[in-house]
């Protein structure tokens, strides 16, 4: 029987916990931050403030001990991006070193003045032994925890890895495709979350299904664009984790990335009231800053992720912003053969 520890008891987390219970034949313990939310979602069976009307199984062991992943086979770290150095140093001296650490969150750390923005495989592995692997691709958590069917990526250097993490949430209605390329897949995840906010911008403004489908699709080449220069595979970007998770998120206002842009797109009060308005963390803010941070270095272009920083925090206003964007000089959409 696999043992499956789940860190993070929002609404990802809770939805991943009830696909493992799915699966069968597998102890699965969502364990929370705080002995008072535990002790909540243990008596209530629900989990009301992220997943309301959605019950959680007899079989799912919900607590705050971290000394249930000393002997866990598997474990998923479903907390913010920018949180997770400090949860890999909390959990370090609990976790067996041959359990596989799997990072659900979509995000970049942003580093400081002296470090360069990271992904967040390399800040895991600069604290923990562990094998690791990457979890994304188009998932509302709401509809996970529904049962609605879904498809996403497992990405490991390792294939064996990334099968056996896959195999822990494989079922008739959650669909896991193993995929080598880590780094693609870290990229693709971060930086829809940026482009999501552009999107909602877009639909805020009321621009219309055309500049949506561009904006998405001009996205995805600046995806690919980072990628690539960090190592990534090409063909990922035209995955599931890439294209299939960009068309999510930026189609539907249960992004909290969309929803975000499109309380700016409105402007109806300031980018710092919009921000500290939002009742849930949107990853692409800080994701926003790394991208920034890292085009600067790796002299990446991504027009359209640069404009979204400097509304975020330059202040730009966003009718600058888009008229910066529309005013370019047009380029070709793939590399000319001439000259």
């Amino acid at each position: 029987m696999k043992k499956i520890c789940i860190i993070g008891a929002g609404s990802w987390g809770t939805a991943l916990a009830l696909t493992a219970c799915r699966v069968g034949k597998q102890r699965v313990t969502l364990l929370t931050r705080q002995p008072e939310q535990a002790s909540i979602l243990h008596q209530s069976r629900e989990n009301r403030v992220y997943l309301p009307g959605i019950a959680l199984p007899p079989e799912l062991v919900i607590s705050s001990d971290l000394t249930a992943l000393k002997d866990a086979d598997i474990v998923f770290q479903v907390t913010p991006a920018q949180s997770l150095r400090d949860i890999t140093k909390t959990v370090r001296d609990y976790l067996p070193s041959t359990a596989p650490w799997v990072i659900c969150a979509k995000g970049i750390a942003r580093g400081s003045q002296e470090k360069e923005p990271q992904l967040l495989s390399e800040v895991s592995r600069e604290v923990l032994p562990n094998p690791v692997a990457i979890l994304s691709g188009p998932s509302f958590a709401d509809e996970v925890a529904r049962n609605l069917p879904t498809a996403v990526t497992i990405a490991s250097n390792q294939e064996e890895i990334a099968r056996f993490v896959a195999s822990s949430l494989r079922h008739t209605r959650f669909r896991c495709y193993v995929h080598d390329d880590p780094i693609g897949v870290q990229i693709s995840g971060a930086v829809k979350n940026v482009l999501a906010i552009a999107c909602g911008i877009v639909r805020g403004k009321g621009f219309g299904n055309n500049a949506a489908a561009a904006l998405m699709t001009r996205g995805l080449a600046e995806m690919r664009r980072l990628g690539l220069s960090l190592g990534g595979k090409g063909d990922t970007f035209l995955g599931l984790a890439g294209i299939g998770d960009v068309t999510l998120t930026c189609s539907s206002e249960q992004s909290r990335n969309m929803r975000l842009g499109v309380a700016l797109g409105q402007q109806k009060n300031s980018v710092e009231k919009v921000l500290e308005g939002s009742s849930f963390i949107a990853e692409g803010v800080p994701t926003a800053a790394a991208v920034h941070k890292l085009c600067q270095t790796l002299s990446v272009s991504m027009p359209l992720c640069q404009a979204v920083y400097t509304v975020l925090y330059e202040h730009v206003p966003i009718d600058q912003a888009i008229e910066v964007i529309l005013s370019r000089q047009s380029e070709w959409e793939f590399p000319c053969p001439i000259g």
